[in-house]
C-alpha cells in the first residue's frame, strides 16, 4: 500500500512495475512501465556510444534513483508524480521520437545498445545497509569524485570520494566573463556584500578546498558562501576550478562537469574499456553498497 512505499525507514521492497511520470515539457503526469521509463532516461543521461557495462552501471544507477524516490515521497515537486524529467530536480529523459531524430540514422543500434542495457540488470539496484541508496551521479570529475558532506553538509557513508581515470585535457573547459557582467551577477544576489567591478581583485576569493580538491567556499565581499551556490550564480560546470582576474574579465578553468557525486559517467565508460564490469564500476564509485539482483 502506499503507506508502506513511502516509508522513510523503510527497508527496500519491490513494487509494481507502472509509475507516474511528470513530463516537464508537456507540463502533465503519464503512466508508463518503469523499465521502458529507465530506456528513456539511460538515453539522456549517458551518451549511447559510451561502452555497454557503462550504460549498464548508469541503468542501474537511475532504476535505484527511481526506486528511492518512489519509496521516499515520490517527486515532491509535482504531486502524484513519482518522478519529473527534469534533469536538476530528478533524471533528464527522452521519448522515442525523441531518441529517433537525436539518433538519425544511428537510432536501431543505439536503441537496442541501451534497451540491452536495461533488460540484462532488470530490477537491480543498489543498497546500503538494507536500503535504497541515494545514487547520484554526474558528467565527470578530474582525479577524484566529491565526499557528499562537501556539497550538501550530511555525511552519506557510500558518497565519499574516489578515484576516477577522466583524462584532464578531456575535461577541462575555460569561461571567460567581463568583469562588469561578474560584479552585475553577485550583486543581484549579494546586494550589501559592496561588490564592484573595479574592486574585484580584494573583494573576491576562492577560499579553501574540499577533501577531493574542489573549492570548498568562496568570499564576495564580506559575504562567504559555498562554492556550489558560486558555481550556480556564475555557471559554472563545477565546483573544481580556478580563478584569474584580469584588467577587463575574470577567467575561470572548470574540470569535470556536475557536482562530482557518486558515479562519473565518463570515468565509468574508461573502466569499462579497461575491462570492468558494471558490478565493478557500481562497487568503485558507491562504497560499501550490495547491488540487490532478483531472481532471474
Amino acid at each position: 500500500d502506499s503507506s508502506t512505499s513511502r516509508g522513510l525507514g523503510d527497508v527496500y521492497k519491490r513494487q509494481d512495475n507502472i509509475i507516474a511520470v511528470y513530463i516537464q515539457d508537456e507540463d502533465r503526469i503519464i503512466q508508463m512501465n518503469e523499465e521502458e521509463y529507465l530506456v528513456g532516461v539511460v538515453a539522456a543521461e549517458m551518451p549511447a556510444l559510451y561502452h555497454e557495462e557503462a550504460l549498464k552501471a548508469q541503468a542501474v544507477a537511475a532504476r535505484t534513483y527511481l526506486e528511492r524516490k518512489k519509496s521516499v515521497s515520490g517527486c515532491n515537486r509535482h504531486a502524484q508524480a513519482d518522478i519529473c524529467t527534469s534533469s536538476g530536480h530528478c533524471q533528464a529523459y527522452r521519448d522515442l521520437e525523441n531518441r529517433r531524430q537525436w539518433w538519425g540514422e544511428k537510432f536501431e543500434s543505439y536503441e537496442q545498445k541501451i534497451r540491452n542495457a536495461v533488460k540484462e540488470t532488470k530490477g537491480e539496484v543498489l543498497l546500503y545497509e538494507g536500503k535504497l541508496i541515494n545514487a547520484m551521479y554526474h558528467s565527470s570529475s578530474y582525479g577524484s569524485t566529491e565526499d557528499c558532506v562537501s556539497v550538501y553538509g550530511n555525511q552519506m557513508d557510500y558518497l565519499v570520494s574516489v578515484t576516477t581515470p577522466e583524462d584532464k585535457e578531456n575535461v577541462s573547459v575555460e569561461f571567460k566573463i567581463s568583469r562588469s557582467a561578474l560584479a552585475k551577477k553577485l550583486l543581484e544576489q549579494f546586494p550589501d556584500s559592496g561588490v564592484s567591478q573595479n574592486n574585484l581583485d580584494k573583494t573576491l576569493k576562492l577560499n579553501g578546498v574540499t577533501s577531493s580538491g574542489r573549492v570548498e567556499s568562496v568570499i564576495v565581499g564580506n559575504c562567504e558562501i559555498s562554492a556550489s551556490r558560486f558555481r550556480g550564480i556564475v555557471g559554472l560546470r563545477s565546483t573544481d576550478f580556478s580563478m584569474q582576474i584580469q584588467k577587463e574579465q575574470v577567467v575561470f578553468t572548470a574540470k569535470g562537469h556536475g557536482h562530482g557525486l557518486g558515479m562519473s559517467q565518463a570515468g565509468a565508460n574508461i573502466l569499462a574499456k579497461q575491462g570492468m564490469n558494471y558490478c565493478q564500476i557500481l562497487l568503485h564509485y558507491y562504497k560499501g553498497v550490495i547491488l540487490d539482483c532478483p531472481e532471474k
